[in-house]
């Protein structure tokens, strides 16, 4: 499919190039993470141009009034992780002048995303990201390149067994660790899967909970843990946000970001 908008997580971006240059540096001063992420993103815009959109994180202000806790669990992979937040600003801040940019100081990368795949209805739009909540997004126009593999409907349906646009039904149960969203204890994936497949709302989705064809143990866990369902769909739900996202256009100004090459020694990248 030729796309006409190809929209990429900036964070999960970064993340993923950072992993295999981690131990670049230039005059003592850690720079994978600089380097990984402009040599990927000037490689996207030498064959996307006008199509690339970058995606970038504000304040997670949505999910911390839904829990005040949210992604307080989250722990480093590795010690040696850079200060991504002061890092990737600078980032946006000289990419803004040359690619087009999705941002709100108050939203994070996956809200803005999903508003701007809810206002081009009909448009042809690859996300580019390993985060699974987009997942949701997928239709027959939207499709998610995670792993390097396009991810459509039918891919989708047979990673989890239900459609994308159940995802959310389905991590409501099965949680999400790298966001710090519990799952319901003990419950098997087939379980999941039947549950969701005959739903279609959360409200349908919990009238379900106690099903003739469930265990006692597995009525007794969905019981117990109903409102953390209901609170965990509300989390990852990207289906429902609207279609307000704040798009920024380029002034086309290479000057900061040939800067930033010039700087950290980047010999190996052309702008």
């Amino acid at each position: 499919m030729q796309y006409d908008y190809v929209v990429i997580d900036s964070y999960n971006m970064a993340y993923r190039q950072w992993w295999f240059v981690k131990d670049l540096s230039h005059n003592g001063v850690p720079t994978g993470l600089e380097y990984g992420f402009i040599k990927k993103i000037n490689s996207y815009l030498k064959t996307d141009g006008d199509k690339l959109i970058l995606a970038w994180d504000g304040r997670p202000t949505r999910c911390n009034e839904i829990v005040s806790d949210y992604k307080s669990g989250r722990i480093k992979v590795n010690s040696d992780e850079p200060d991504w937040g002061t890092r990737l600003e600078m980032l946006r801040s000289v990419f803004s002048h040359v690619c087009k940019t999705i941002y709100h100081e108050n939203e994070e990368a996956d809200e803005q995303i999903a508003k701007f795949v809810h206002g081009n209805k009909g448009k042809k739009i690859l996300i580019v990201s390993n985060d699974k909540d987009f997942q949701q997004l997928i239709t027959s126009t939207v499709h998610v390149e995670s792993s390097n593999k396009i991810i459509d409907g039918a891919t989708c349906q047979e990673i989890w067994g239900v459609p994308a646009y159940k995802i959310a039904l389905y991590k409501a149960l099965d949680g999400d660790k790298s966001d710090n969203i519990d799952r319901v204890p003990r419950l098997a994936v087939k379980t999941i899967i039947k549950l969701v497949n005959k739903s279609e709302t959360i409200d349908e989705l919990v009238s379900h909970f106690q099903d003739d064809d469930l265990t006692v143990k597995e009525k007794e866990k969905l019981e117990e843990h109903k409102e953390k369902v209901r609170t965990n769909y509300n989390l990852v739900n990207l289906l429902e946000l609207g279609t307000n996202y704040n798009l920024n256009i380029p002034s086309g100004d290479k000057t900061a970001l040939k800067q930033m090459v010039e700087y950290f020694n980047f010999s190996s990248i052309t702008i």
